[in-house]
């Protein structure tokens, strides 16, 4: 008897601690689903990298519809408006450091006044 899977593609909307990974599918719904095979890699120079925002073909067993797997990411079809919400994020984290250590600075320099 072969292996039998449902597959839906979707995309990956946030990584999870674990493995794990929330992916948003096609029909509307989000479900949580764990890389499968080389893609959990072990450090090796194969290993597939998953990331927010990428295309992939998520495969669940016909008797748990909720729990599945990514079987296959799609090269280059990364949703280019995710990746503008992370290269905006991380613009205002360091932009936020950077405010904060002039901050410190400014509190850290005496004042000619005071003397």
């Amino acid at each position: 008897m072969a292996r039998q899977g449902i597959k839906f593609e979707g995309t990956v909307t946030e990584a999870l601690p674990g493995g794990f990974f929330l992916v948003n599918l096609d029909s509307g719904r989000e479900v949580r689903v764990r890389a499968s095979g080389r893609m959990q890699g072990g450090g090796g120079s194969r290993r597939i990298k998953i990331v927010p925002g990428d295309r992939v073909e998520v495969s669940f067993s016909p008797y748990d519809l909720i729990n599945g797997q990514i079987t296959f990411r799609y090269a280059g079809q990364r949703k280019p408006a995710v990746e503008e919400e992370i290269v905006a994020e991380e613009k205002a984290e360091a932009e936020e450091e950077s405010s904060a250590d002039k901050a410190e600075e400014a509190e850290k320099k005496p004042s000619s006044e005071e003397t």
